[in-house]
Parts: C-alpha cells; structure tokens; sequence
C-alpha cells in the first residue's frame, strides 16, 4: 500500500485537495486555540467570569479541544472533498479518526479531574470524595478508546473486538483483580461513609494515627501525627481493623477513663479530724458543706465514699463536661498499688490540646484535695531502701 501510495502520481487539482485538506485542519486548529476554546471552556464549566486560562494552564484544554476540532475537519474534508486520491482518503481518515479518539478521551479525563475539584471546593460536599468514582470513569474512557481505536484500525465493528476480549476474560479478571478488588472496597468504603476526607483514623498493627487526606481507587494516603504519610490500599479498610475517631468529635464528647489509687490503709470512717480538714479546703468549699450533713448515711460514712461525691460535684460544676453523658466515679478491683478510682465521663472539649489539658486540670485537682480528706494517692517507691521496716513507721 505504501509503495502504491508513493507512485501515485497526483495531479493539479488533486494536490490543491490534498493541501486544503491540510489547511483547512491548521486553520481550524489556530481558530479554536486561540479563541474558540475559551468560550467553549466556559460553557463547560458553567460561569461567564471564570478563569479559562487557569483551567488552560493545569488540562492544555485549549490545545486538546483545537486538535479535536482539526481532526473532525480533516475527516470531513477527506471524506467529501472532491479531487482526493481514495488511498490518502482512506489513510487520512484512519489517522485521524484514531487520533480522535484518543485525544477525546484525553480531554474527558481532564473534564472528570476538573470535575473532581470542583466538587472538593463546594463547602456542601463535606467531607466527602468522589476521586475513585473519578479513577474508575477514567478507566472506563481509557478501555473503550482502547476497543475503539483497534476496531478503527482494522476496520472491524467494536463488538467484534469486545467479543474476543470476552473469550479472555479470565486472563483480564487475573490481570485487573487489585483494581476491581479496589473498586468493590471504594464503592464500599464510600457508600457507607465508613471513611471520609479529614477523618482521624488509627491502625494500631500497622503503626497508623492520623489523618485521611486522600481517598483514591487503589490507595487512601493518611498523615500521621509525625507529619509522615502512609499510604495502604482502600481495601484494607474492609479487611482489616482499624478506630475511626471521626463520630467522637461528631458527637461533641470526648471521653475521659482513668484511674488514680488509692493507698488503703488511709480509707477510714468520717470523724472530726476529717471534718475540720475539709473545712480548710482552699476551693469548692460550697461542694464539701453539703455533702457533709448527711454523713450518717451509710453511703457516706467512709472519706472515700466522701471523696467520691466531691470529686463528681466538682465535674457538674465544670462547664466542660458534659452532663447529659454518662458521668461516674466508680472504684475498680484492687490491687498490688492500691485501689483503683476510675473517673469515667466525657468532656466537650474535643480538640487533642484541649482535652488533654481538661484532663490535666481533673487529676491536677484530684491529687491536690485528696489529702484534705486524709486520703493518700499511691505512688510506687522509688528507693526499696526507704520501705518502712517497723509497724511505727508503716502506721
């Protein structure tokens, strides 16, 4: 065909067809580059005032429009151009129909990323993406310009071609298996909003803490609190365990479960040395007085029951704890380092500073007054040597 190609000798007027057809495509391409495809752009997009160019800068869009329009004009031109050998004809059609399709996909694929950003900066999209349903349309247009461009070069229908690609579909499903294991995960993972942009997730096994900043088809990317990033596939977050911490600040509480211990051998019923202890409390001395009368009662005949009251008004009367919430002092099993008393609430400081500073103010507050209710707070000695040897010293 080549050799038939280039003995063909052409004449006057079948070589101004074939040079129309040239120019006609140039001046196509010149037009819509440089004026057409902005317009085009801005209609795409849906504004008037939006900054074609800038689009231009990230997709070539102007360049890739251009070369779509050129290409459909050297087609038409090829095809119903008077004067035009049937062999450069038929070869020019080919070409550019080829071309075509690949560089149509192309622009699609710019157009489904642009789609994507657009929808990350609406402030009524949350926290939610939509990168993977993107990655699949992508390769979606890729394979179908793929079958299209080889039905177009060997002149055969594309269902053809997707029927010999059915006899091999074992092979396809052994070749793609991650990526349609991956997209059963995405449509998963995002259907059920188990995973969000921004989220605070933490794999303990795989050394993970952090946050979610990018949710793609086959990987999620996560920063973790020493500023690395991890990447593992979408995949796991449907095999594997992992703690979404996301609904806790959703929920406005932020719990607080810790024990302090308590030495036993200063738990002791309530006398008079206690009471005028408490009566020098420093603060929250409107919490002590009142609890103090009904000390008859058999729930408060010991300090510790006392100490446990105080230590739950004291939490009321913060402002950020949150009182609609389970909130308790309860004591735990004893133990070798004394008997443990949890303090089990959840505050309303949410943010990692702020909760652990509120915390800090609890137990801070706990250890200082404890030992206005004779109570002493077990800590395990730091010298063997300074045990105490005799009954004197240990009473």
């Amino acid at each position: 065909m080549l050799q038939e190609w280039l003995s063909h000798s052409m004449g006057v007027a079948e070589g101004m067809a074939v040079a129309g057809m040239i120019i006609g495509g140039g001046l196509t391409f010149l037009g819509f580059n440089f004026f057409i495809s902005r317009i085009i752009i801005r209609r795409l997009v849906g504004c008037e005032d939006c900054q074609s160019d800038d689009i231009n800068k990230k997709t070539r869009a102007y360049y890739k429009i251009a070369l779509i329009f050129s290409l459909l004009v050297i087609i038409l031109l090829a095809l119903y151009l008077p004067n035009i050998p049937p062999l450069i004809s038929k070869v020019s059609v080919l070409s550019s129909t080829s071309l075509l399709i690949a560089f149509v996909s192309w622009f699609c694929s710019d157009l489904l990323d642009l789609l994507n950003n657009r929808y990350n900066t609406r402030q009524e999209n949350g926290n939610h993406s939509i990168k993977g349903y993107v990655q699949i349309g992508k390769i979606i247009v890729f394979l179908a310009a793929l079958i299209l461009i080889v039905a177009t070069l060997a002149d055969k229908s594309p269902l053809i071609i997707l029927s010999s690609l059915g006899a091999a579909a074992a092979v396809i499903l052994l070749l793609f298996q991650h990526t349609l294991i991956s997209l059963v995960a995405n449509i998963q993972v995002s259907s059920s909003d188990a995973i969000q942009l921004g989220d605070w997730v933490e794999i303990p096994h795989l050394d993970i803490n952090g946050v979610v900043t990018d949710l793609a088809l086959h990987t999620t990317t996560i920063k973790n609190w020493d500023n690395t990033l991890s990447r593992l596939p979408t995949k796991y977050f449907i095999t594997e365990h992992y703690t979404n911490w996301q609904p806790m600040f959703s929920s406005g509480g932020r719990r607080i479960k810790r024990a302090f211990y308590i030495d036993q051998k200063t738990i002791r019923f309530i006398n008079d040395e206690i009471v005028a202890s408490l009566k020098k409390l420093p603060v929250m001395t409107e919490i002590a007085q009142p609890l103090l009368l009904p000390r008859a009662e058999e729930s408060l005949n010991s300090n510790l029951a006392l100490f446990r009251k105080y230590i739950k008004h004291y939490l009321m009367s913060r402002g950020d704890i949150r009182m609609d919430m389970l909130c308790m002092i309860r004591q735990m099993p004893a133990g070798p380092e004394g008997l443990p008393v949890e303090i089990y609430c959840f505050t309303s400081q949410v943010g990692w500073e702020a909760y652990e500073e509120t915390q800090a103010e609890i137990f801070e507050f706990v250890v200082s007054v404890s030992h206005y209710f004779h109570l002493k707070i077990y800590q395990r000695p730091s010298d063997i040597h300074h045990f105490p040897t005799t009954l004197a010293d240990r009473q």
